[in-house]
């Protein structure tokens, strides 16, 4: 059996993130948070426009929702880690005590004359809680101490980050209290995006800018912080950004030339088995305004369907009966693309109406 205290003193048994590559932990953490955000609308709950500023009738139909619930938890959970570890990286400019708690007067001496600390010692160095933490940063901006761009962005910014370390400590410590959709997408659109965008615009950030699958993170986030930004949110206004940085940010997202005749018919057959409880079926493909392909799929619920008896030829040459169901009413339900995975409700309405350069897109029928 594996000794667990043995396991944590021997540095043997972890590797170091690569530091040539940039994606250390905050990074993972950024990613994640960002993704779970774009993730939270969901089409299968958001089909009609009406509702597009009814803030009761939104929340109502995600409230209790698994998919949502783990939006949530994930996105307080890391974007407050970047946080913390941003802020404690610019303590830790001046001297690792400003973010550590050290009670060994050893361990002490060394890290107040610069020495190296084996990996015992740096376990011994005791993180401060992160309300200390941002604390200390005001603190030695206010003073002149800390000067850098990043230092003075999350100084200026402490009331949102206040704001996402108390989500993610009732979440943490609590593990009842999972805010509401609209009031999540003004949080994200008015303050958290706002100051993400601010510190990934910064020089010494870009390395975190353009690792969302090569996506420019601060491109994608813009759109969603101008909508937050209106005197009268549209919530679909918001969620059609999200399905954009959604499928852009997706592995899957690239620049295809060509999709074949078979890859359409395999995302046709696709839908239709991820809608197998219901009578869906694809009508054409169009252009993506997302991927700019023709891979966007134009999708009806076909909610009633008659069986139908009909009979074709006469009396002399014979009569054949055809048998068939037919469907007698029916309406298209959402659009999605089988390349790079861009999925509207009828939540959102013509593209258009939030903005004049999709005027050639026509995505409901």
């Amino acid at each position: 059996m594996i000794n667990l205290e043995t396991l944590k003193k021997d540095s043997s048994n972890y590797y170091l993130l690569d530091n040539n590559y940039k994606k250390d932990a905050a990074y993972y953490s950024l990613i994640i948070g960002l993704t779970e955000y774009f993730d939270t609308y969901h089409p299968d709950k958001l089909n009609n426009n009406d509702d597009a500023q009814n803030i009761t009738e939104i929340n109502n139909k995600y409230e209790n929702g698994s998919d949502y619930t783990k939006n949530v938890i994930n996105i307080f959970i890391h974007l407050q880690h970047f946080l913390e570890l941003q802020v404690k990286k610019e303590l830790d400019s001046i001297n690792l005590l400003m973010s550590s708690r050290i009670n060994d007067p050893i361990i002490l001496e060394k890290v107040l004359n610069n020495k190296n600390l084996s990996d015992e010692e740096i376990s011994k160095c005791y993180s401060v809680e992160m309300s200390d933490a941002i604390k200390r940063l005001c603190d030695l901006v206010k003073e002149g101490v800390l000067t850098t761009p990043s230092s003075k962005v999350l100084s200026a910014n402490r009331p949102t980050i206040d704001f996402v370390t108390y989500m993610r400590n009732k979440i943490m410590h609590r593990g009842k209290y999972i805010l509401k959709y609209c009031e999540l997408d003004l949080v994200m659109s008015q303050h958290v995006l706002v100051l993400f965008k601010e510190l990934l615009s910064l020089p010494n950030y870009s390395k975190y800018n353009k690792l969302l699958n090569g996506q420019c993170i601060t491109a994608l986030i813009a759109p969603i912080i101008q909508a937050g930004a209106k005197s009268s949110v549209d919530y679909s206004e918001i969620a059609l950004y999200k399905a954009f940085a959604k499928a852009k940010s997706n592995d899957k997202y690239e620049e295809r030339y060509y999709f074949s005749t078979d890859e359409l018919a395999k995302w046709t057959k696709k839908i239709q088995t991820d809608y197998s409880h219901e009578n869906i079926g694809v009508e054409q493909y169009v252009k993506c305004p997302c991927c700019n392909k023709d891979t966007l799929a134009v999708i009806f619920d076909y909610s009633d369907i008659e069986e139908v008896f009909d009979e074709i030829g006469d009396e002399q040459e014979g009569v054949t009966v055809i048998h068939g169901f037919y469907p007698t009413d029916y309406e298209q339900k959402l659009v999605s693309c089988a390349n790079c995975g861009f999925t509207l409700s009828k939540f959102i309405t013509e593209l258009v109406h939030y903005d004049n350069k999709y005027a050639s897109y026509k995505i409901w029928q």
